[in-house]
């Protein structure tokens, strides 16, 4: 079931009409939205379970990347629930994975499942792997994944280290690793470079009180942050943005070199052009989000894909053991289209409370860091026998 919704161009008034000159011309950011059933088609959606290669379902797939080299798609996946039940009685908590599964097998029939193998990671025998969000760089040449590490400690289950690894044979190298404060709320990252990532911070304080404390007052002082990793071992991190509320998801639109940030109390999908960003200037367009956006991933051709909590807090409630895991909601956008259009299926329909959404094709998978499995989304009616790579 597929309900179309407008959303308007909106952002703090000071800065809106610069905002819109920075981004004229870039066909990311229309005048206006206006859904219409007659250009976007519906999309009928399943539960895909993924087994893992033991034959276990995997549960709490964080993030999503498509690995276009090697056709496969990229899950960043760990059982938040169970790390928090492991560290509150003092119990070593289970170890995350990184897995791939094929591409074709998503985009070929419609599967009930799929089997998903462990992307071999090495160096990192000192690591337990709690992967959260995920950014992938490939130029050709060099292909490295960033990955926000959640660290494992009973004080703040939710702080992180920022690591970067290089595709090598069948797995991963170790290629840097950052640590310390600047990365302790680290959400979401994308990689404009080799070995230059910006990533979300969704709160500044670090520590559970701290971070509760923030959860309630909730201070507009999140935002994104640039990090170089040297080949000494050396990083170097500024903040570039500083003025959201919970900055969520990142990605980079390299048709026009803009980056999108979703800012999750702000009910927000902010367009920062890139060169600007990176020279100082914090100015951006806004686009109001009907929900609590999360994950945004943008294809080569443009193409944008983001969830939504259509009401945050009634995920807040769940994720302290009040209520139930709540639906989800899907946003998409085809590149020179000026609209959105939703996916806001019955909960059943798709993984609930979901965190990433990217295109396949013309298919949609879907996944959240709170249920099992993925949501594979078909257009609902005739489809072209190639889908767009």
């Amino acid at each position: 079931m597929t309900i179309s919704h407008a959303a308007a161009i909106s952002g703090p008034a000071a800065r809106s009409l610069k905002a819109l000159v920075l981004a004229a011309g870039l066909s990311l950011v229309p005048s206006a939205y206006a859904a219409s059933s007659n250009t976007n088609p519906a999309y009928q959606c399943h539960r895909v379970a993924v087994l893992a290669p033991d034959g276990t379902p995997i549960s709490g797939i964080e993030d999503l990347a498509v690995d276009q080299r090697r056709q496969r798609l990229i899950l960043s996946a760990y059982d938040r629930f169970a790390v928090q039940n492991a560290l509150r009685h003092g119990e070593d908590p289970p170890q995350g994975n990184l897995y791939v599964t094929d591409i074709a097998s998503l985009v070929k029939g419609a599967p009930d499942e799929i089997e998903a193998r462990v992307l071999v990671t090495r160096g990192m025998e000192d690591v337990i792997l709690h992967p959260h969000g995920i950014g992938l760089y490939d130029d050709g040449e060099i292909q490295r994944l960033a990955v926000v590490n959640r660290l494992a400690d009973r004080h703040d289950h939710s702080a992180a280290d920022l690591l970067l690894l290089e595709f090598m044979g069948d797995g991963l190298v170790l290629a840097g690793r950052a640590r310390g404060d600047a990365y302790c709320r680290a959400n979401d990252v994308t990689l404009i470079g080799p070995d230059t990532a910006i990533f979300t911070f969704d709160q500044t304080r670090c520590g559970a009180w701290g971070v509760w404390l923030e959860r309630i007052i909730q201070p507009r002082r999140s935002g994104l942050r640039l990090t170089r990793f040297g080949q000494d071992g050396q990083v170097e991190t500024k903040t570039l943005v500083s003025d959201a509320a919970f900055a969520n998801g990142v990605a980079l639109d390299k048709t026009t070199d803009t980056l999108l940030m979703t800012a999750s109390r702000d009910g927000q999908i902010r367009h920062y052009p890139l060169q600007a960003l990176l020279s100082g200037e914090t100015d951006f367009a806004a686009v109001e989000v009907d929900g609590g956006p999360d994950n945004i991933s943008v294809t080569g051709q443009g193409d944008i894909s983001l969830t939504a909590h259509p009401v945050p807090f009634d995920l807040f409630l769940y994720m302290n053991g009040l209520g139930e895991l709540p639906g989800s909601r899907v946003l998409l956008r085809r590149a020179g289209q000026d609209d959105f259009i939703m996916i806001d299926p019955d909960a059943e329909e798709l993984p609930g409370a979901a965190t990433s959404a990217v295109f396949l094709g013309e298919r949609v998978v879907v996944s959240s860091a709170w249920d099992e499995g993925l949501g594979l989304c078909v257009p609902d009616g005739p489809q072209a026998d190639g889908d767009r790579k």
